[in-house]
């Protein structure tokens, strides 16, 4: 379905070779373009509105109701979705504001035949401080409506609607589960807490070094353990113990009263336990990182990774959630995904749902026909343009395996690893992403689908243009007025890793600060952005394209402006959603793209002129709606034997890549 699209960006002015001729108009015919999308298995939409369904970006913790319906938890859903609820491949719900307000979610959830109680935090941000004891940040259990969603006030709760109970100020709560008239919780520092259900006040607590994920068995309480998994009284009082279940992260149990161990370890199983007896496993043994070199990184059915929840229906159908990257030994998720599948009794697969991408966008390989490879920056799809919009994509494999590359920057904090750029270097693939907040360009090769750390360009005093070209070369630029620095391939070495000729290039003059880099090694030529003393930055905005865009031709040598345009800006009034500003630039053919940050329109402009030919936002099969564009390689773009160009942009209020493929001009 296509987007709207309009004939001239607002605010857009075109300037040929330095000479001012007004404002930008199309001036061929507007182009179809069809919106799709990649890397999630629900097409979004804008939160709040009705029928937007989205699969959240990571699962912590699962609960499974009589019926089948999936109650989640996790930390941050960009979307507000912290707390998905799913029912037969759908996104019925979810668990009301989570989301904002210095509120967050967690790493466990429970529920009972009325309630759900969910694991979160809450901090004093927003005026939310008058809400909370000492005013203070707090690991809470609050409850909802099992039905309607909605949070439940508590007889002398906390919160702006007293449905909050406060559990500690120090450590989260990582294990929930229900019992007679009570609720169980624990806390990473090893204490579980029983507090009454009806009000959730504490009643007690014991201490169980390393406690984590919690079921109640009917006549005593089941504890994760670091490796083991416990048998205690509902006073603390130990029973009994199972070793040998690998790295336990979640429990359930079936109709038979059967334990169903969650393995998240490399073992990436299921484990039944009768009593304390094994009596079998659910899953390929290794889970996406076993079946030898060929199958390394492949996804399965059962073939899991990160294995975070578990459970069982009334009718005895499993239900599994992973975060493909396992936890470490901690027991903590770091850039990890969504996955939640559902399996009949007999062990087939019923449906999933995947929601594979945050923070992130996507760069095409190569393509064959009508499919193409394409890349984000921990997975690999096959996207097949002749297919129905919303079955054109495939996940053919993970990328990262943490368990076996544990120092991937990749894993780090605050997405340093994201933006990936395909380039293929002395005949081999190869793949260069950079960070949220541009910083250094490492680089990946290749083995089999595994990509593997490399080398890493350097980020130097900061900055945020970053390029990397079709041919390998790597562009930088650092705060302040030093020069750009020129990166040129050299070469592999000895063990297949790039080499690098570093060479300092003038800055063009026109520019006060730089923006963004765009080099095309076809014919040497430069796009740049930034502020210019005509187009300054008055209010210092920091990570956004700049105001202005120059084309030189001749990069390398006479350096000659082919034109230079104006860039939508728009930074009046105090709500950030109504501004105007390019975060994200890129170019295939003889199209150069531009994305603005909070709007996510995407503008088309003539490469060879400058001129304007086309704006749109996304289509109606998203919902006409995504979230900002806000990193600064947010965007790729690639030109097609047909003349066609496919354009994919971040999208992470609804945790996917957005995929606009445009008919060629005429």
């Amino acid at each position: 379905m296509s987007p709207t699209v309009t004939g001239m960006a607002r605010r857009a002015m075109l300037v040929l070779i330095l000479v001012a001729v007004g404002a930008a108009v199309p001036t061929a015919a507007t182009a179809a373009v069809t919106t799709s999308w990649l890397g999630n298995s629900l097409p979004g939409g804008q939160p709040g509105v009705a029928g937007s369904e989205w699969m959240q970006n990571t699962v912590s913790a699962m609960a499974v109701d009589r019926d089948g319906t999936i109650f989640t938890n996790s930390h941050w859903d960009e979307g507000g979705a912290e707390a998905g609820v799913y029912r037969e491949g759908r996104m019925v719900g979810r668990l009301e504001t989570t989301h904002g307000w210095s509120r967050g979610g967690g790493a466990a959830i429970a529920i009972d035949s009325r309630h759900v109680y969910m694991a979160m935090t809450q901090g004093p941000e927003d005026g939310a401080a008058r809400f909370l004891p000492g005013g203070a940040e707090w690991f809470m259990v609050r409850r909802y409506d099992k039905k309607t969603f909605a949070p439940v006030p508590l007889r002398g709760g906390a919160g702006y609607d007293r449905s909050m109970r406060p559990i500690s100020k120090k450590s989260e709560v990582v294990g929930l589960t229900v019992g007679p008239g009570v609720v169980f919780a624990a806390t990473a520092d090893g204490v579980i807490r029983v507090l009454r259900r009806s009000d959730l006040k504490p009643l007690r607590q014991f201490r169980v070094p390393g406690a984590r994920a919690l079921a109640w068995d009917g006549r005593a309480l089941r504890v994760v353990a670091g490796s083991v998994v416990r048998r205690v009284t509902a006073n603390g009082t130990a029973i009994s113990a199972i070793t040998g279940a690998g790295r336990p992260t979640a429990l359930a149990f079936d109709s038979q009263g059967d334990l169903l161990v969650a393995d998240g370890g490399p073992a990436a199983v299921v484990r039944r336990y009768r009593g304390r007896r094994q009596v079998s496993t659910f899953g390929v043994p290794g889970g996406m990182a076993g079946g030898g070199p060929a199958l390394r990184g492949t996804p399965g059915p059962t073939r899991f990774s990160g294995l975070s929840g578990v459970g069982v229906d009334a009718s005895g159908r499993l239900y599994t959630a992973m975060t493909v990257v396992p936890p470490n030994a901690k027991g903590v998720v770091r850039a990890g995904a969504g996955v939640v599948r559902s399996f009949a009794p007999d062990g087939a697969l019923r449906w999933e749902l995947l929601g594979l991408v945050f923070t992130d966008t996507a760069s095409v390989a190569g393509e064959s026909g009508s499919v193409l490879d394409v890349y984000t920056s921990r997975d690999r799809f096959r996207v097949d343009l002749s297919q129905p919009v919303g079955r054109q994509w495939t996940w053919v494999a993970s990328t990262l395996d943490a368990a076996a590359n544990p120092r991937d920057p990749r894993l780090g904090n605050n997405f340093p690893g994201i933006a990936p750029r395909m380039v293929t270097l002395a005949g081999r693939r190869f793949m260069a992403v950079t960070g949220m907040y541009a910083g250094s360009i490492d680089i990946y090769r290749f083995e089999g689908e595994v990509a593997v750390f490399s080398t890493s360009i350097p980020a130097g005093d900061g900055g945020w243009a970053r390029d990397v070209a079709d041919d390998g070369t790597l562009w930088t630029a650092e705060e302040g007025e030093g020069p750009i620095t020129r990166w040129g391939f050299a070469g592999l070495d000895a063990r297949g890793n790039p080499r690098w000729t570093r060479t300092a290039v003038a800055r063009p003059e026109e520019f006060e600060q730089l923006g963004r880099l765009l080099y095309d090694p076809a014919n040497d030529s430069m796009i740049v952005t930034g502020f210019t003393a005509s187009h300054p930055n008055p209010d210092n905005t920091w990570g956004v394209a700049g105001r202005e865009a120059i084309r030189y031709d001749d990069w390398s040598t006479q350096r000659k402006i082919r034109w230079r345009i104006v860039l939508p800006w728009d930074r009046r009034g105090e709500d950030p959603a109504r501004h105007s500003f390019v975060k994200a630039i890129a170019a295939a053919g003889d199209s150069f793209f531009t994305a603005e940050g909070s709007s996510a329109r995407i503008a088309r402009y003539d490469r060879r002129t400058g001129q304007l030919r086309e704006s749109w936002l996304p289509g109606a099969v998203v919902g006409a709606w995504s979230g900002w564009v806000d990193f600064p390689a947010a965007m790729t773009a690639h030109a097609r034997p047909d003349g066609s160009t496919v354009v994919l942009v971040e999208e992470n209020g609804n945790g996917k890549v957005l995929l606009y493929h445009v008919a060629p001009d005429g």
